[in-house]
């Protein structure tokens, strides 16, 4: 996975380069408290069906767990952990936060740069072995 997110690499242009670590996005939720913290359900449907988000928590907080729905499972991501999961096929939701302040790095590749890299690929005629 690491060889296929940083492959665009030398298609950036100037000083382009990638937000975080191999991952193109970084959605940053911060100071999330009692009653403003809950995400909805939802699947990440821009996201490489094949590639994995990181979720990172920060903070003192309470709750806030990650649930990931088809997995009938409920993740307690502590401050120092770093969760993995395929956020483009898993239905998932954040809970509320119970307590303390909470934050949180979710890291993340949508398809659409893939799609762009697979054009450049194309027009420079190499080969596309990472699809």
């Amino acid at each position: 996975m690491y060889n296929k997110f940083t492959s665009i690499d030398r298609f950036l242009a100037g000083s382009l380069r990638r937000m975080a670590g191999a991952w193109y996005g970084v959605a940053i939720n911060q100071s999330m408290a009692v009653g403003n913290s809950v995400s909805k359900t939802h699947i990440d449907w821009q996201d490489c069906l094949s590639g994995f988000n990181a979720v990172i928590p920060w903070g003192t907080f309470g709750s806030g767990n990650l649930i990931l729905w088809p997995a009938k499972v409920v993740y307690q991501v502590e401050p120092g952990e770093c969760l993995f999961f395929r956020g483009g096929i898993m239905v998932h939701q954040v809970e509320l936060v119970m307590s303390g302040i909470g934050n949180l790095l979710d890291l993340f590749c949508h398809k659409s740069a893939f799609d762009w890299h697979k054009r450049q690929l194309r027009a420079s005629g190499i080969p596309d072995f990472c699809t």
